[in-house]
């Protein structure tokens, strides 16, 4: 990831979330929306009906990566690898400058004859850019098991994913953090 484009991010970040006063601003629940009890939002988020063709739904905050199963489990399922899971959330950890969920929606669409990853394709992408390269690269990194090995099925499924930033520092550290940043 770019620096430049990094540090853009990280200023939109900032200066979107929060007034001259310092007061939060908070979007739609359908988009954005202010964190006032992680674990509410994390039950939430894994509680709704399935969309069409969903298969997986993967929570990610910086203390956790959750992928839970919500389609296809007598067709595909998912190795463990913590690695990843780890790997993921120590990206998502640099954008812990403000309280946010966030949720994306990918279609991801499998070569018939291998199995592999043909296309990820944004269906619903989350509102921040960094955050959908994060998840692209997160769901390549997923090892899917097919249950017919001369045939994967289905070809072509969903997988949402729920973010969550978690403001971690004072507004006096983030101005800091950013100063150095437009210094460089």
């Amino acid at each position: 990831m770019n620096r430049n484009t990094t540090l853009l991010s990280i200023l939109s970040l900032f200066m979107t979330f929060f007034c001259a006063s310092g007061e939060k601003q908070v979007r739609q629940a359908t988009e954005i929306r202010e964190i006032q009890k992680p674990n509410q939002i994390r039950e939430t988020f894994f509680s709704r009906e399935p969309v069409e063709e969903e298969a997986f739904r993967v929570f990610v905050s910086s203390d956790e990566y959750t992928l839970k199963q919500s389609g296809y489990a007598d067709q595909i399922n998912v190795g463990d690898n913590q690695a990843e899971k780890s790997s993921t959330s120590e990206e998502i950890n640099n954008f812990d400058l403000v309280d946010v969920f966030t949720e994306a929606i990918y279609r991801v669409e499998i070569y018939p004859d291998t199995g592999l990853i043909s296309h990820i394709r944004p269906i619903k992408p989350a509102h921040i850019s960094e955050i959908n390269k994060i998840i692209v690269d997160d769901i390549t990194r997923l090892k899917f098991n097919f249950m017919q090995k001369n045939k994967p099925e289905p070809t072509a499924f969903k997988v949402r994913y729920g973010v969550q930033l978690q403001k971690k520092k004072s507004q006096e550290e983030i101005r800091k953090i950013l100063k150095e940043h437009v210094r460089q």
